[in-house]
Formats: structure tokens, C-alpha cells, sequence
């Protein structure tokens, strides 16, 4: 039911951009098509059998001591027709390792874009999340030094897209420019939970960020908040509701997702100049529910050229904060409270990662990467990663080697 509902989803998106082309090629008779891609052939493995290491919380399980190409193995094609003078049309699909464990191609894009300036662009369809800088290139890792965006900062960021609009403008300011995007529109994606899946059931997303550019600097601060529509899939909100005790019920009302906003803050300084590449990252994430916890991450990076080769360090960390406790009233012990705890311990994340590694650019569009990641933390830091085991500790070795490709 799962793939027949993306199925439908990615129809949908088809069918209205194919709307959007038909209706302005008439204005245009002329529709050059183009068509670009972008992949990554990856391998990943862990010194540890605890727990699945995945690429973020989309995917339902990732990788251990074995070798796998899941994790960040991808494919995606990108289709651009220009139609009438300011308009385009873009198509984009991916193939990777989906919530229900499939590789079934998604429709990532689908907007009409129309810039009646050249200051101003506005786009219609579905368009991708920038709330936080590298979130849009997520997955073209040819784009950037590392084999994946860093686990720590992104893990807890599964959303990638909105049916929606936004519109960007660009200012040029004191010898630099200034950028800014705002955004709008509804979550359809399905996020994977210890079982059941999460739909997000048209909750509304809206964001926007403001950066700067001078020289080699690029500064960034963004902004995003999401509107739940829908419960999570847990059965344990109603069981609690029926017991009619008031405790039960203020717990119940603070567990419940539907309704409730979810922010996110980022903070992102880059700089690129000559051999150098540096780049600083915070985000700061704040949940209404009880459900999740709200917490803090930061990534630093930096990056020295060496002809076709470039060596890279980096460091991350990511933190979450403990909920007061809740309970249901009943006697102790009982399954309510003994899975109010379990949900909780769940949700908590308590690490750094090293990471140092090494790009290869073989041509000008191929680059061939390895990457060691050293996840150094407590036990209780579980939100990262899917089927804990009661063994795991909190500590773990990630390598990885992965071929990233454009045409």
C-alpha cells in the first residue's frame, strides 16, 4: 500500500507539471529540453552490530559491520524545458534507499519557474526545503567534500520537500549580495518509526532564509516551522485517553503531535577561496510535543587543495534535552508508563563525530571520496540510528568510499 500511495503521489506531481509545460509551451512553441544527473556509487560499514547507521531518519535501516550500498548509494535525473522568455519547467526524480526499504524512483521536483526580473524568481510545484544551508543539495554529493552531509547536523531532517511556492530575490548591498528565499507548502513524505510509518497528511511547512556574499564569505540564518496534521502511529496516546485518569490525559495531551508546530533555526558561515574550504554549521531545533526533544547540533569543516586531491577534517556534535518525565496515575509497575519511558529514551541524542577523509577528483565531473567517521558517545544516544540493540554503547567507527558523478 505503501508504494502504490507514492505511486499515486508521483503521478500527481507528473501530471501537474505536465499541465504547467502544456499550458505555457502555448505561449512559446519553442520548448528546448535539457537533461542533467547527478549519482553516487557508495559502500559503508560500522565496527558495530548495536545499531543501524543511517544516512538520516527517512530510512529504515542502514548499515552495520557488512559492507552496504544502501545508505548513500543514489541516482537522479533532472529534466529543464525552457518555454516562453523568464519560463521554465523542471522535472526531478531520485532513486535511493526509501522509507519501505525499496529503491523506487521519487519525484523530488516538479515546479514551473517563472523570474520576471533579473532580481526575482518565482516557482510554483513542488520545491525542495532550504531551511538549512546544504539541505537543497543534499543529494548531489558531487557538490560538496564529504561523503554525505554530516549525520550529527542533518539525521534529524528527513523532510526534503513541499508542495508549494516560494520566491527568491537578490540585492546587490555594500559591494556584496544579499540572497533571500521564502517558501510555502504541504509535507506529504512518509517517515519510518520502530514499525509503523509517520504520515505526514498535509501538514503545512513554511520557511525562509537570508544570507549574504562577499569575496570568498557566505553567511546564512534561516528559519523554518512545520504544522502537523495527523497523530503519530502509536497506540499508546489512546490507551492513555482510556484509562480517564487526569494524569493520563495530561500526558496523552502532551505526547500528541496533531496540531502542534515544530522550528527550526540555522546559522551556517562559509568560506571558499583558492585551495581553502572551510564551512561552520549550528541548528537549533524546538518541538511543541512531548514527543520529541529539542536539542542542538553543530558541524565545522575545513579543506585544503592539493592539485586533484583534497584532504578534509571535520567535526560535529549533536545534543538533545530530557522532557520532564510524565505519567499515566496507575500503579507502578505498568505497560503505559513502562512505554512512556521507552518512547522517551528513544528520542534522546548525545554525540560528536570526527571525521577526516579524502577527495579524488578523477575528471570534472567524477570524484571518488573515502571517509572514516569516529561517533564517540553515551550510551543513551539512540535518536540517530534504527534497531538499537540493549548492548549498544554509544560508540562506533563509520567507513565509507563512495564515486560521485554529474552529467
Amino acid at each position: 500500500m505503501e508504494i502504490v500511495r507514492q505511486s499515486k503521489m508521483g503521478i500527481r506531481s507528473l501530471v501537474i507539471l505536465a499541465c504547467l509545460v502544456s499550458w505555457s509551451a502555448r505561449a512559446d512553441e519553442v520548448s528546448p529540453l535539457t537533461i542533467h544527473g547527478f549519482g553516487t556509487l557508495a559502500a559503508t560499514r560500522t565496527t558495530s552490530d548495536d545499531v543501524n547507521y543511517v544516512r538520516d531518519l527517512s530510512q529504515s535501516d542502514g548499515a552495520r559491520r557488512n559492507w552496504t550500498g544502501k545508505t548513500d548509494s543514489l541516482l537522479g535525473i533532472q529534466f529543464s524545458a525552457h518555454l516562453a522568455t523568464g519560463w521554465e519547467a523542471v522535472l526531478q526524480t531520485v532513486t535511493r534507499y526509501r522509507p519501505d526499504r525499496s529503491f523506487q524512483p521519487e519525484i523530488t521536483w516538479a515546479y514551473l519557474k517563472h523570474d520576471p526580473s533579473p532580481h526575482l524568481s518565482l516557482r510554483l510545484g513542488r520545491v525542495e526545503t532550504e531551511f538549512l544551508m546544504l539541505a537543497d543539495s543534499r543529494d548531489v554529493a558531487y557538490s560538496y567534500l564529504t561523503v554525505r552531509p554530516p549525520s550529527d547536523y542533518f539525521v534529524g531532517l528527513p523532510f526534503r520537500h513541499v508542495d508549494g511556492l516560494d520566491v527568491a530575490a537578490t540585492l546587490p548591498v555594500a559591494g556584496g549580495i544579499v540572497r533571500g528565499k521564502t517558501y510555502v507548502g504541504l509535507e506529504h513524505e512518509n517517515i519510518p518509526l520502530d514499525g509503523p510509518t509517520w504520515r505526514l497528511n498535509d501538514s503545512l511547512h513554511w520557511g525562509a532564509y537570508l544570507e549574504y556574499l562577499s569575496g570568498p564569505w557566505q553567511a546564512r540564518a534561516s528559519l523554518a516551522r512545520i504544522h502537523f496534521r495527523g497523530e503519530l502511529p502509536l497506540d499508546l496516546i489512546e490507551a492513555l485517553k482510556a484509562t480517564g485518569l487526569p494524569s493520563a490525559q495530561q500526558a496523552a495531551s502532551r505526547l500528541s503531535v496533531d496540531g502542534t508546530t515544530s522550528q527550526f533555526i540555522g546559522y551556517a558561515l562559509m568560506f571558499d577561496q583558492g585551495p581553502w574550504q572551510a564551512l561552520a554549521l549550528y541548528n537549533h531545533i524546538q518541538h511543541q510535543s512531548h514527543a520529541f526533544e529539542n536539542s542542538n547540533a553543530a558541524y565545522f569543516q575545513a579543506g585544503y587543495r592539493f592539485g586533484t586531491t583534497t584532504p578534509f577534517l571535520g567535526a560535529s556534535w549533536v545534543r538533545s534535552h530530557a522532557r520532564p518525565p510524565l505519567a499515566s496515575g496507575l500503579p507502578l509497575p505498568n505497560p503505559l508508563d513502562t512505554a512512556i519511558s521507552q518512547g522517551a529514551s528513544r528520542n534522546h541524542a548525545d554525540q560528536h563525530t570526527l571525521v577526516a577523509g579524502l577527495r579524488w577528483d578523477v575528471t570534472e565531473h567524477v570524484a571518488c571520496k573515502f571517509q572514516w567517521d569516529g561517533v564517540r558517545g553515551k550510551p543513551t544516544s539512540t535518536l540517530p540510528y534504527r534497531m538499537i540493540r540493549p548492548s549498544w554503547q554509544g560508540r562506533m567507527d563509520v567507513y565509507s568510499v563512495s564515486l560521485d558523478f554529474v552529467f
